[in-house]
């Protein structure tokens, strides 16, 4: 019965420690994201007035948005949109990404900025910019 018991201990611990490692940061190296789709958050803020920040940042963002990528290769960053690109270092630091200035989130298979809506009408919201892989 103790042998028994040992071993199932054993099996559920691997399997523990197989989840665990799975559940890690996504590393970024070798990988492009397009962006998705831009998302308001706020403490505080109705469903509705997140909504309607939303529908304003797509109205005034999305079409220069749509088509846009972020490729990650040997420690730097290229963004492109259409014909034009950037380029600049990045690093990772589990799920934080520092491009520059800014802050970058690994989100499971999407990556994510945020911006304040503070100075451009949105007092209190924050868009977050969604790319995916």
């Amino acid at each position: 019965m103790k042998k028994l018991l040992s071993v199932v201990v054993a099996a559920l611990a691997a399997c523990l420690l197989f989840v665990l490692v799975g559940c890690g940061p996504t590393d970024v190296n070798g990988k492009t994201y397009t962006y998705d789709r831009i998302e308001a958050v706020g403490e505080g803020k109705t469903d509705a007035e997140l909504k309607a920040a939303e529908a304003a940042a797509a109205l005034l963002f999305g079409d220069e948005m749509t088509g846009l990528t972020l490729s990650f290769k040997d420690g730097k960053v290229t963004m492109k949109n259409g014909a034009n690109s950037s380029e600049t270092e990045y690093t990772q630091d589990g799920n934080t990404i520092t491009a520059g200035t800014q802050k970058l989130y690994v989100d499971g298979s999407k990556i994510y900025m945020e911006t304040a809506g503070d100075g451009v009408g949105f007092e209190g919201i924050t868009f977050r910019v969604y790319y995916k892989a």
